[in-house]
């Protein structure tokens, strides 16, 4: 700041300041996860970015987070139609929480219905990069366990 500048303190900078102050005073805690409750997995797909959060409900019925994680999409990825898109995340999800979802109920949240895509590219055994990623997602979530597939707040069958 120079001295022949005058500062002066917004409300805008005081309601920054505060929601600040307010996330670094209670960071979020991710929780240990409880055996044999179903498990949440929600899949978010951004232009360049995608990521996925795996919560359980606790006890008062509120969801914990228990793993996340994101990654940037490279090369031909950002070419993928949104279905696609949804399909790599919910791979590289299932890819990086393995060790906890194996034996467990699984519900997917997402934007689409990427299980049901995945079904249409193994029944037609497709090859390729969305081939080799919706075998990536059936082994890792095995057709025994329940899913919940959700778009925009609506069940699928």
């Amino acid at each position: 700041m120079k001295k022949e500048i005058s500062f002066i303190w917004k409300n805008t900078y005081q309601e920054a300041f505060e929601e600040i102050k307010q996330y670094h005073t209670h960071p979020p805690v991710l929780a240990a996860l409880v055996p044999r409750k179903p498990f949440l997995i929600y899949v978010r797909v951004m232009d360049h970015s995608l990521g996925a959060l795996l919560p359980q409900n606790n006890d008062q019925g509120h969801e914990q987070a228990i793993y996340c994680l994101s990654r940037t999409m490279i090369g031909e990825e950002h070419r993928y139609n949104p279905v696609e898109k949804e399909c790599l995340a919910l791979a590289f999800a299932v890819q990086k929480m393995r060790h906890y979802l194996v034996g467990q109920t699984i519900h997917v949240i997402s934007k689409v219905n990427p299980l049901s895509y995945v079904e249409t590219i193994i029944v037609k055994r497709s090859i390729g990069e969305m081939g080799s990623i919706a075998l990536a997602i059936r082994d890792a979530i095995p057709a025994t366990e329940s899913y919940q597939r959700t778009s925009s707040g609506r069940h699928f069958g």
